[in-house]
């Protein structure tokens, strides 16, 4: 029996955070991840069984500083992983994150770890150069996976604080598509970096095409974002 494969945009995870940022730097706010379609498994398997109160408190430590760090995780939404009729979702609050810091004039936000390193493709790039010419079909699959990863931010920030925004970055190919956007639009300043992957078999010698797309991807080598904010010196 042959089983029809679902749609990439149905294996799917969402990861939302939403929240506002004091003058000093400190971030109060909401995390939320959904995970759809082949997406959802490892979130089910942590929520196989209920939560005891040890774990519980285990799990809000942890996740007090998983998006930004010295935060306090309280809130927490789980769910029934054995419930199949439901869509897993996975959410939580965080209160008195350092998601700025100030030295001198300067305020620097570090883009959280869970929007992926997209830096690191260019390893993967340097690394299939020095294979020297391939010998195998590529399988498009392998890069990213049957899936799609989206990760957004959106913080407010303080009157006044404008972020110098990085470039935005669009790699579309046969081996994928990468995007990312930077903007603000009032007080609020929006992050968004997504992943998809695709399917398909191509010949040895498309490698260069996809060298290039790993590149193009590593161009969004933004780990931090600069603030100005009202009343300091440059």
């Amino acid at each position: 029996m042959t089983l029809p494969l679902d749609p990439i945009a149905r294996n799917r995870s969402t990861q939302t955070i939403v929240g506002t940022v004091t003058a000093d730097g400190k971030f109060d706010g909401r995390v939320e991840i959904v995970a759809e379609g082949s997406r959802q498994y490892s979130l089910r398997d942590a929520f196989l069984n209920p939560l005891d109160s040890a774990a519980r408190a285990n799990t809000l430590r942890h996740l007090g500083s998983s998006i930004f760090p010295g935060g306090t995780a309280d809130s927490l939404m789980t769910m029934n992983g054995r419930d199949l009729s439901i869509t897993p979702k996975f959410a939580w609050r965080v209160r008195g994150a350092r998601a700025i810091k100030t030295t001198g004039g300067s305020a620097i936000l570090d883009v959280p770890t869970v929007f992926g390193e997209p830096w690191e493709y260019e390893a993967n790039a340097t690394m299939l150069e020095q294979r020297g010419a391939r010998q195998l079909p590529i399988n498009a699959a392998q890069v990213h996976g049957h899936s799609e990863t989206l990760t957004e931010m959106r913080l407010e920030l303080p009157e006044g604080w404008r972020a110098q925004l990085p470039k935005n970055v669009t790699a579309v190919s046969a081996f994928g598509g990468y995007r990312s956007e930077y903007a603000q639009e009032g007080r609020v300043l929006r992050v968004l970096r997504s992943y998809s992957g695709v399917a398909g078999v191509h010949p040895p010698d498309k490698v260069g095409e996809l060298i290039e797309w790993l590149r193009t991807v590593a161009q969004d080598d933004v780990r931090y974002i600069l603030i100005d904010r009202p009343g300091t010196k440059k």
